[in-house]
């Protein structure tokens, strides 16, 4: 079974949150790249408000590993259920009143988890977006249908059991997004924190990034959607060693700095773009455009490592 035959059955929703911002607020997009303790503590919240089971809202932020042994193996530590598009997340000096737009995407069972995922936003609301600031209300949940744009599918007051979500098929995105045949220009939104061996991978090619998006591809799909992908990985691997390139500009950026013991650490990832100079192998081609819904690297739950692939016009230019 070709690799377009196995996720044909892959479906997605995708939510725009929108959210009323209560009080003056500044927000940083790095904010949302370290969230994953405010959802805890939205979600502690959110329990306490519904009297609800917490484990909920533990299955989407911190899912526990596969029983069957050889997936514990193969994925490791399960991927959370959503993933944060930071690419329409600018830095911005909020006020009172104002709306701001939170696009997740859920793979596979996307409808209970954009549910769960709003309780723990209202949750949140009452204490803030980052580290107590910017308390808010969950106004109204849009979803992205088929052809394009937002829908309404909920606001303030309406239950949220009930809630019809429009289905996006993976298929259809990936045909939308055009084939194989490139030239692409890969160019990442935000950092990618890639680590080979427990350490950060400073330099990149094409050949180093892409197990990072065959591995983060293989987890969502198995945490989120129970698909365990029949691929022949090192073929893959190998092929893609062979992806030349025409301009690689990829570098290191430190997106946050921490105190350490002998100084200041920075944090960060790879960044940057990379040109490359021909059409790329089916399999390779359609993990990569799945990467590009899913992110790659620490942190990808939370909007790290985005990147989009696009036609390099300016190679198409130089070819001719």
């Amino acid at each position: 079974m070709t690799l377009v035959e196995q996720i044909a059955g892959l479906e997605l929703v995708k939510i725009q949150y929108r959210l009323k911002i209560f009080e003056p607020f500044h927000f940083e997009p790095e904010m949302i790249l370290h969230w994953r303790k405010e959802l805890v503590r939205g979600a502690l919240r959110a329990a306490e408000i519904r009297t609800e089971d917490p484990l909920q809202f533990n299955a989407l932020i911190d899912p526990s590993p596969a029983d069957d042994p050889y997936a514990q193996r193969q994925f490791q530590k399960p991927a959370p259920l959503f993933i944060v598009d930071p690419i329409n997340l600018h830095a911005k000096d909020y006020v009172a009143g104002e709306i701001f737009p939170l696009e997740i995407l859920f793979p596979g069972e996307g409808v209970r988890h954009a549910a769960t995922f709003a309780r723990i936003l209202i949750g949140l609301g009452e204490i803030g977006i980052f580290k107590g600031e910017g308390s808010f209300e969950v106004d109204s949940c849009w979803a992205m249908p088929l052809q394009g744009g937002w829908q309404s599918v909920w606001a303030a007051g309406d239950a949220l059991d009930q809630v019809s979500m429009p289905i996006l098929d993976v298929q259809w995105l990936i045909d939308k997004k055009g084939d194989a045949g490139g030239p692409f220009q890969l160019k990442f939104v935000t950092p990618a924190r890639l680590l080979k061996k427990g350490r950060p991978l400073f330099r990149a090619d094409f050949g180093s990034l892409f197990p990072f998006a065959l591995r983060r591809v293989t987890s969502v799909l198995y945490s989120c959607s129970q698909m365990e992908l029949n691929l022949d990985a090192p073929r893959l691997i190998n092929d893609a060693q062979a992806v030349g390139s025409i301009n690689n500009c990829l570098t290191w950026e430190d997106w946050r700095h921490l105190n350490a013991d002998h100084g200041t650490q920075g944090v960060g990832g790879v960044t940057g773009t990379l040109q490359m100079a021909a059409g790329l192998p089916e399999d390779i081609y359609i993990i990569l455009r799945l990467a590009e819904l899913f992110n790659i690297g620490k942190g990808a739950s939370y909007g790290a490592g985005c990147f989009v692939l696009d036609p390099d016009s300016s190679a198409i230019t130089e070819k001719r």
